[in-house]
């Protein structure tokens, strides 16, 4: 799970690498980032966890 979310998350930095300023957008997309049943959110400084599926909030702690 925690190779998912890096993979994930790291082509997230590289492609926020080229964008000034931006502060506000999906971190993890669930199926496509291969994390069925899980959305993250970023705002500001702030990140929103949604859990989609039973599957995902069994993974809770994990996340």
């Amino acid at each position: 799970l925690s190779a998912t979310f890096a993979a994930a998350s790291q082509q997230w930095r590289d492609w926020l690498a080229k964008k000034d300023g931006l502060d506000s957008y999906r971190l993890i997309a669930g199926e496509s980032d291969g994390l069925p049943g899980v959305t993250i959110d970023r705002f500001g400084h702030f990140l929103v966890l949604q859990l989609l599926s039973a599957g995902a909030e069994y993974q809770r702690a994990a996340l």
